[in-house]
């Protein structure tokens, strides 16, 4: 599948096998060097719209990149790693019209495939026609690529066509990773400081955190992760993107929760991105999980890391 969120491909050979050099994982790591929305520059087509590469016709590529698409609170990665051919709607109107090829996010999608995708905004037939209005809102979120101006009676697009939009994230020093040494067991619902994944927290700050964790549950038990710091300490909402054999499951994290997410048995990916805000208490803060369910035994596997960084 060539569109992929959370640095996570739900096109394994192998149900359960941990996706530790695939192009969306280069993808993911990369766009911890950005700050904010926008395309990753400099990666592979930087999803460049341009007039169909087998030829002119009633559609456009896209090409492969990645990007970091929200609003800010909520932003997610989206990768795509196949140029994308997206057909263009006729036009019998009488008028002209602009359509604009997005990258669409949509946080209230339970299944991952669908949480970010490529797509065309329609524009409205007019003499003197205006790109559509795009959603950007905490729960959706259009990021624009290009404008595609569409004739009445059109047969083709061509690049004469197209007026590039696209916005990209700036760069920023590279964030702290902190890596696991070896497995770790979980046997209880009772959340255990984990003995790799802390940092020291400065008072009144905010911090950005990343993890990546392989992890393996029984069919039945469940697996939560939290974070204890200094007193006063607050979450500030966040995403989580579990995947793995035949479970693919994107939550929201909701400020003041606990993330849940089900487990099947086999080896998972678990992705997490969210912020923490220390109040005038500074402080270690350190990442704990457990079983939600209590069932057999669960393991965070070695190949998981932690990355965080200070935006204050």
């Amino acid at each position: 599948m060539a569109q992929t969120n959370m640095a996570l491909d739900d096109s394994l050979a192998t149900p359960g096998t941990i996706e530790t050099s695939s192009e969306t994982m280069r993808a993911f790591l990369a766009c911890f060097t950005t700050r904010g929305q926008g395309v990753w520059r400099d990666y592979r087509g930087e999803l460049l719209v341009a007039e169909r590469s087998a030829g002119a016709s009633d559609s456009v590529d896209v090409g492969i990149g990645a990007a970091m698409v929200g609003d800010g609170n909520n932003n997610v990665l989206f990768n795509n790693s196949e140029v994308v051919n997206l057909a263009i709607s006729a036009n019998s109107s009488g008028n002209p019209r602009i359509d604009t090829v997005c990258v669409h996010l949509d946080l209230t999608q339970t299944d991952g495939d669908d949480t970010c995708q490529l797509v065309v905004v329609e524009g409205t037939p007019a003499g003197s026609p205006s790109p559509p209005s795009l959603t950007q809102g905490e729960n959706e979120y259009y990021m624009p690529l290009a404008d595609v101006a569409v004739a009445d009676g059109f047969t083709s697009i061509t690049d004469s066509e197209i007026t590039d939009r696209r916005a990209y994230a700036s760069e920023q020093n590279t964030p702290n990773t902190i890596s696991q040494t070896a497995d770790i067991s979980y046997t209880t619902t009772t959340l255990k400081t984990h003995t790799d994944f802390d940092f020291y927290g400065n008072a009144s700050s905010l911090y950005r955190v990343w993890f990546n964790l392989v992890i393996n549950t029984s069919s039945s038990a469940d697996f939560k992760a939290a974070f204890t710091g200094p007193s006063g300490m607050t979450y500030e909402g966040g995403i989580f993107y579990l995947q793995g054999g035949s479970t693919y499951e994107f939550k929201q994290h909701d400020e003041g929760t606990t993330p849940i997410l089900n487990g099947d048995g086999d080896e998972q990916i678990l992705v997490g991105s969210f912020v923490i805000k220390t109040s005038t208490t500074p402080g270690v803060i350190a990442a704990q999980f457990a079983q939600n369910i209590a069932s057999g035994t669960s393991y965070m596997r070695k190949e998981s890391f932690m990355l965080w960084e200070d935006i204050t």
